[in-house]
């Protein structure tokens, strides 16, 4: 599991164009979905696996121009041998 937190300029983040104080505590994991390509390679053979990302947004400051989100991005690995691309 990795968590990450992310800052950008007000209304170009995740949070989207109407990105406001009051957005704070939405749920971003839709605006997340297959921004991650991750792969894993069994036996020589390149396997897409969809990683799990859940966000919201932390905080805004509207005054200053930029938000903040946390995510959270989970991918289950077996005990096989596999590389992580």
């Amino acid at each position: 599991m990795i968590e990450l937190t992310t800052g950008w300029n007000l209304g170009k983040g995740p949070c989207g164009p109407t990105c406001s104080v009051d957005s704070v505590g939405n749920n971003i994991s839709p605006a997340l979905t297959g921004t991650t390509a991750v792969k894993k390679v069994i036996n020589g053979t390149v396997v897409p696996i969809r990683p799990t990302i859940t966000g919201h947004v932390s905080a805004v400051s509207e005054y200053e121009g930029w938000e903040q989100e946390s995510a959270t991005f989970r991918v289950e690995l077996s005990l096989v041998d596999e590389t992580i691309r």
